[in-house]
């Protein structure tokens, strides 16, 4: 909504809860995604929540269903996907509240060795992206499905061809303005840690390769109006931050993100209204929770 939510603290939600996988926001309230364990079951479930983080639903549970950081996607007209390993990895259709709309759609063979997989909503459809085991190192994969999942639109792309080293934490964000598609992951050498993105056009078609730094890992990747918001866990930074604006020709120009001077200790990306931001909270002297948009 217009305004900020009220805090709440110390709200029991789900039990068995082995940690939250995502949140996205849903009728004014949010449909959050955690994977559960024993002694019920395991899997994942979908919870969903007012903004007061009051159940306003049944708790969905999908046994045998496991996702990363990347579960649930929204289109622009509302429509959420939840993207999970069964057998095969799969993704589905879910109403606001978590229950399924229909059947599973198989959308990466179990035949990729897929690790990470992740959706993201276009004007098109879903894309999925994932880092593929078949052969090493590892490619990071990507493929457009069309709003119902139930085909490609747009067949599965190598994303960082010819790697001389594994591809991780592949994420991906979409601009529907000038329909771009952001891919952004990392890979360990003998000697740095390297975060790179790749600028792709609505057919991921590639634009633009950079490499952001040779000193960060485990990038995330969040559209703007006007560009895209990168950050990652940054070996050299005070704030164990780095953060880069890269704009939808391919750009790329490096921020700096301060703190008062303690260590990090989670963090992400978030946007509202076409203005994206980080997230971050510092272990301070006084622990601070900092929404920084990060300015050029």
């Amino acid at each position: 909504g217009s305004s900020v939510a009220p805090v709440v603290t110390d709200t029991h939600i789900l039990d068995s809860a082995t940690g939250t996988i995502a949140a996205i926001p849903v009728n004014g309230g949010v449909l959050a995604s955690i994977v559960y364990g024993l002694p019920d079951a395991i899997g994942t479930a979908l919870l969903p929540l007012d903004a007061s983080l009051e159940p306003r639903g049944t708790v969905q549970r999908y046994p045998d269903w496991f996702g990363s950081d990347g579960t649930v996607a929204r289109a622009p007209d509302g429509t959420l996907a939840f993207i999970g390993e069964t057998t095969d990895i799969a993704a589905k259709l879910v109403s606001p509240d978590g229950v399924s709309l229909g059947a599973e759609h198989t959308v990466i063979d179990r035949t990729e060795s897929a690790r990470e997989p992740t959706i993201t909503a276009s004007d098109t459809g879903f894309l999925v992206t994932w880092s593929a085991g078949v052969t090493s190192p590892d490619e990071v994969h990507a493929e457009i499905f069309d709003k119902q999942l139930a085909a490609p639109v747009v067949a599965a792309r190598i994303i960082n061809p010819a790697p001389m080293f594994d591809g991780q934490t592949a994420r991906a964000s979409y601009a529907t303005g000038p329909d771009r598609y952001l891919f952004t992951w990392w890979f360990k050498t003998s000697m740095s840690d390297e975060v790179w993105v790749s600028l792709r056009d609505g057919s991921l078609g590639e634009v633009r390769a950079v490499q952001l730094t040779k000193r960060g890992k485990f990038p995330k990747v969040i559209a703007g109006a006007k560009d895209f918001l990168v950050v990652w866990q940054d070996l050299d930074s005070a704030s164990g931050l780095g953060a880069a604006r890269v704009g939808f020709t391919g750009s790329a120009q490096p921020l700096i993100v301060s703190g008062s001077g303690g260590s990090m200790l989670a963090w992400d990306v978030v946007s509202r209204a076409g203005q994206p931001a980080l997230i971050w909270f510092e272990d301070a002297a006084t622990p601070t929770v900092w929404l920084d948009p990060l300015c050029n």
